[in-house]
């Protein structure tokens, strides 16, 4: 299963190095069932100036997320203790264990390119194009576009 996250966070630069980064968007795409499960979460802090530009998604569709309890609940009824998480580096699991949420095992899909390569592999959006095209996003904002480049990228290993 692949998962993506997204955060409301805030510039270094801010002052006093601004709020800890803050859970707003939960992807999770299970490719053997095409199940989704795809969650904005409210924020409980000030949301930052370029949220919207990093997550993809409107102040509004942000404001109007569920509860972090309720997502947290919904996603440990979603998850399986068999499932295996795949990310794009450790941010990801990162934000859900600083909500509050235990994942099962992961596999970092960055690390992995990295060491098959045995060079820098660049950004998720340039690895996943050079594997071909990558098909159109089955969930919401920046995190759905991004765990459907993670399926397409996993996919593209398992049929070379």
């Amino acid at each position: 299963m692949v998962l993506d996250a997204a955060a409301n966070a805030w510039a270094q630069s801010s002052p006093g190095g601004g709020p800890r980064d803050e859970l707003v968007h939960l992807v999770l795409h299970r490719p053997s069932t095409n199940e989704t499960f795809d969650r904005v979460v409210a924020p409980q802090r000030p949301l930052s100036p370029t949220a919207t530009h990093h997550t993809g998604l409107s102040e509004q569709q942000l404001r109007g997320g569920d509860s972090r309890a309720d997502v947290l609940a919904a996603l440990e009824r979603f998850v399986r203790p068999t499932d295996v998480i795949a990310t794009w580096g450790p941010h990801p699991g990162a934000l859900v264990a600083d909500a509050g949420s235990v994942l099962p095992a992961s596999l970092d899909i960055r690390a992995a390119a990295y060491r098959f390569h045995n060079t820098k592999i660049g950004t998720l959006e340039t690895y996943a194009r050079s594997l071909g095209p990558v098909p159109a996003s089955f969930a919401g904002g920046r995190s759905g576009l991004r765990a459907t480049q993670l399926v397409h990228t996993i996919a593209a290993w398992r049929d070379r």
